[in-house]
C-alpha cells in the first residue's frame, strides 16, 4: 500500500528493513551521511532517494513529495531488486580496518 519506506536516522549499523523493502520492490528514501550504512546499497535516484540532514523535516517532505512522481517511481521500483552490497566477512573487515 505505501510508496516508499522513509528511513531517516543520525546514526544507523544496518537498517535491515531496508534491505527488505527493497526486496519487496519498495523505494527506500533515508540518510546519505558517513554513519549509516544505508548508502552502501540506497543508490540516490537509482533504487531509492536521500536526504543530507535527517533533521530537516523540509527537505525530508521535499524528498516525499519527489518520489510521487510516476516515472521516478516506476523507475526506483525497477531497480529495488539490485542491491549492491555485500555481506562478506573480508568486506566487512576491509570496511573496519579502513574505517575514517
Amino acid at each position: 500500500q505505501s510508496n516508499c519506506l522513509v528511513f531517516v536516522s543520525k546514526w544507523e549499523g544496518l537498517g535491515l528493513v531496508a534491505v527488505e523493502a527493497l526486496l519487496t520492490n519498495l523505494p527506500v528514501i533515508t540518510t546519505n551521511n558517513s554513519v549509516c550504512a544505508t548508502r552502501e546499497f540506497i543508490q540516490d535516484e537509482y533504487n531509492g532517494l536521500t536526504v543530507n540532514d535527517p533533521n530537516d523535516i523540509e527537505e525530508i517532505s521535499f524528498i516525499m513529495k519527489k518520489i510521487l512522481d510516476n516515472n521516478l517511481l516506476l523507475k526506483l521500483k525497477s531497480n529495488t531488486n539490485d542491491i549492491p552490497i555485500d555481506f562478506s566477512i573480508k568486506h566487512n573487515i576491509d570496511i573496519i580496518l579502513n574505517y575514517e
